[in-house]
């Protein structure tokens, strides 16, 4: 989202004079300053993380999906669901990417012997290769009650240290 904003800086009394007696007409729009504000979620403290995770090997991995503990899905995600029960089955849940503002699909589900809960299906034709997701990135995870879908952003990128740098 890229929000414009226009201000209008007045004229001090030296340049008022001086325009009076040059007698020149400036339009509203001349002594308009457009000014771009990018929300950047990384930095801002608007959005709640509930949920941070430093990406593995099983979370970017090609036959892997997003591995969240059962605390982590429980207490930040299933607590604001109305029917948590369904959670023992294949869930379909909606991820916004706010780094991109977009939605996507996936599944959620806790595999029989398994410890963790799977964001699966598209997670990686829709994340990992689409934002080119690498180990050691740090994510966020929130869940957004009023659209009721789960948003996500790249919090930290060891390339973002390296492109400062240079």
């Amino acid at each position: 989202m890229i929000k414009t904003s226009f201000n209008v800086f007045l004229q001090t009394k030296l340049e008022e004079q001086i325009q009076n007696s040059e007698s020149m007409i400036t339009s509203d729009a001349e002594s308009a300053l457009e000014v771009e504000i990018r929300p950047n979620p990384r930095t801002l403290n608007l959005f709640p993380w509930t949920i941070r995770k430093t990406l593995t090997i099983e979370d970017v991995g090609f036959f892997g999906g997003l591995q969240l503990s059962e605390e982590q899905v429980g207490e930040r995600i299933f607590r604001h669901w109305e029917s948590p029960g369904r959670a023992k089955e294949k869930v379909e849940i909606v991820m916004r990417d706010l780094d991109t503002d977009t939605y996507h699909n996936l599944l959620l589900r806790k595999f029989p012997n398994d410890k963790n809960y799977t964001i699966y299906e598209f997670w990686i034709e829709e994340f990992v290769l689409r934002r080119q997701l690498k180990i050691g990135m740090v994510i966020g995870l929130y869940w957004d009650l009023k659209d009721r879908v789960l948003c996500f952003s790249v919090l930290y990128d060891d390339d973002d240290d390296n492109d400062s740098l240079n």
